[in-house]
């Protein structure tokens, strides 16, 4: 895997997650593609960055077309986010 980016700004797909969740999204980091977006500089663990380098594979090289169907498909996002949390807890 590349070496991971963190970024402090919004992601490529911000606009499209506000409009998909009704959440305070601004303590909230998001993976896209090998970046991890932290627009609010939340402190991240370990974890947390075991966590987002899964989302990260999950992408590969079509962040987008993940993102659409993470944004819109309630069952897949269920599975990728049971797969990231299954990772950070065992490390």
């Amino acid at each position: 895997m590349t070496e991971i980016k963190i970024k402090i700004k919004k992601p490529p797909i911000y606009e499209s997650a506000c409009a998909a969740f009704s959440l305070d999204l601004r303590n909230i980091i998001f993976t896209y593609g090998d970046t991890i977006y932290n627009p609010s500089n939340l402190k991240l663990n370990d974890h947390t960055i075991e966590h987002e380098k899964v989302h990260m594979q999950q992408q590969g090289d079509h962040p987008d077309l993940w993102w659409g169907k993470f944004l819109r498909d309630p069952q897949f996002r269920i599975q990728q986010e049971a797969e990231a949390y299954g990772r950070q807890y065992q490390k």
